[in-house]
């Protein structure tokens, strides 16, 4: 079972909605909605911590208490679950993941191509799909192949620096180029006691942003 969505709210109407919410989140998601600094990271904390409770609550069956823990790492799992999860935030959009496998979400506002960000991280052949005179494409193919390192690094709970340049996701892309509306692809990546993991990537682009999540598969 692998379930994702994302929510776009707006920031102006956040009031209305933050004490009827407020109210329903656990004590954890309540800590992280307190301790964020800025208005809208007390928004973005408050809906990501709504939505995946939400969806936990409607896989578990019930308003049971739900309880958090931390790996070594800081990637958060729920005590005396077999279920995983993850979130992901941006400027007004919320993602989340719930499966019965590893997962990983990373959402992404469109941003603009950074070459030296590209040099840095990515790999020869991505590099190559970037080499572009359409600006606008350069941006949504950079910003697709960020949320899918991202959401690879916390599917397996390894550093997104060692994702970048070691996995390459160019062949995200092959679909695409044909007219395909998701793009997926599957990798074997190697987590941190040397484990090994088949993993696939699902990518989608939205008007302004991009998801990708990535799953471990059984």
């Amino acid at each position: 079972m692998q379930k994702w969505t994302f929510d776009n709210y707006n920031e102006d109407n956040f009031i209305d909605d933050y004490n009827r919410l407020y109210h329903r989140l656990s004590s954890e998601r309540k800590r992280k909605v307190d301790e964020a600094k800025t208005n809208q990271h007390k928004a973005e904390e408050l809906m990501a911590g709504s939505l995946l409770e939400e969806m936990l609550y409607e896989e578990i069956g019930g308003h049971i208490n739900l309880e958090y823990d931390y790996s070594d790492r800081g990637k958060p799992f729920l005590v005396g679950s077999d279920l995983y999860f993850s979130l992901s935030h941006t400027r007004n959009v919320v993602a989340c993941a719930v499966a019965n496998q590893m997962v990983g979400i990373d959402v992404e506002r469109r941003g603009r191509y950074n070459e030296l960000v590209v040099k840095r991280y990515f790999t020869e052949q991505e590099y190559e799909l970037l080499i572009d005179d359409d600006e606008i494409r350069m941006d949504i193919i950079f910003t697709v192949l960020w949320t899918a390192k991202e959401a690879v690094a916390k599917c397996v709970d390894i550093p997104v620096a060692e994702v970048c340049k070691k996995y390459d996701m160019s062949h995200l892309f092959d679909e695409l180029f044909l007219g395909a509306d998701v793009m997926k692809q599957e990798l074997e990546v190697i987590d941190w006691d040397n484990k090994k993991h088949r993993i696939v990537i699902q990518s989608e682009i939205y008007d302004d942003f991009a998801i990708s999540v990535a799953t471990e598969v059984l």
